[in-house]
């Protein structure tokens, strides 16, 4: 995977709002322009980005997973989620069954229509740049009890973009200033910033997760052949995220992942230590027993109340 941050801009020909669907991975590949003139999205591509238009995601069904600013994110059915133009994230290819739609806003459309109280909570263009121009934004909306569901707004919106009927670009953006009117009305919203770069955020998030999945083999020049970082900045990233060197950044991974399979599995000790990188037994009990104060047979029996 390439860790880099890729921008994202508006597909050749577009020059307006566009509505884009999403469900499921399919095998076939499209540029971006493909999927705008068939207004589907095949597969996602995983990458980090930002975008260079405001995109408003809708999770029609089943949980929509992102990373976003470094962290991870579940948006369940029934979320909104609006980002801004800086805002670091990448999507997450959905293992259960899931449906999106993707609507991405041009920046103009926030000059030239105003949405009352939006820039209240969100401020979109001129009036978030004289805040802060650097700083990461996402807007999550849940619906209050009788909020209209904003399905048929969207599937409208999609089928004007897909026919391109004369006119059509007026109505889009009158159904995007009635969604957004509706989402600020009858919607709880929670707004999310990072005053700073979240490059180093995103990247912990990843080496995190390459490490638990790779506990009985991992070491720092795996990381360097994965990450393409020399092994100082490993160090220095670990440090400042967790206060921790990466050896015992490593160890502590190690034993909570062994306190979980302890509990959940039907393993021996030594099966554990061998499946979290621990060729010592004997090392593994006294690092168990100086991190829980129990040996690994005792926190077997008394977290399972035997």
């Amino acid at each position: 995977m390439d860790y880099t941050v890729n921008l994202r801009r508006m597909p050749n020909g577009a020059n307006g709002i566009e509505v884009l669907s999403y469900s499921g991975n399919l095998a076939e590949e499209q540029s971006i322009d493909d999927c705008v003139k068939h207004r589907h999205i095949p597969r996602l591509l995983g990458d980090y980005h930002t975008h260079s238009f405001i995109e408003l995601m809708y999770v029609q069904k089943g949980v929509f997973h992102q990373v976003v600013m470094g962290e991870p994110v579940a948006l369940p059915e029934g979320t909104l989620c609006l980002q801004d133009v800086n805002c670091i994230h990448r999507d997450l290819v959905p293992e259960d069954e899931v449906a999106v739609y993707f609507v991405w806003i041009p920046l103009p459309f926030f000059r030239e229509n105003r949405v009352e109280g939006l820039n209240a909570v969100f401020p979109i263009g001129a009036e978030q740049q004289s805040l802060k121009p650097e700083l990461e934004r996402y807007a999550l909306f849940q619906p209050r009890a009788g909020a209209e569901q904003p399905d048929a707004v969207i599937a409208l919106m999609q089928r004007e973009c897909l026919q391109r009927w004369p006119g059509y670009e007026k109505i889009v953006v009158g159904f995007m200033v009635r969604l957004l009117s509706e989402l600020v009305e009858q919607y709880q919203i929670r707004v999310v910033t990072a005053e700073r770069n979240t490059r180093a955020a995103a990247l912990f998030y990843e080496i995190g997760n390459y490490i638990k999945d790779n506990l009985d083999t991992v070491n720092i020049r795996m990381l360097t052949d994965a990450f393409h970082f020399n092994r100082n900045y490993f160090n220095r990233l670990i440090l400042q995220r967790t206060g921790l060197t990466y050896r015992a950044y490593l160890g502590r991974l190690r034993l909570e992942r062994s306190a979980e399979l302890l509990l959940e599995s039907s393993l021996s000790v030594r099966e554990i230590a061998a499946a979290v990188g621990y060729e010592n037994r004997t090392f593994f009990n006294q690092q168990l027993r100086e991190r829980y104060g129990l040996s690994p047979g005792e926190y077997r029996r008394m977290r399972q109340g035997k």
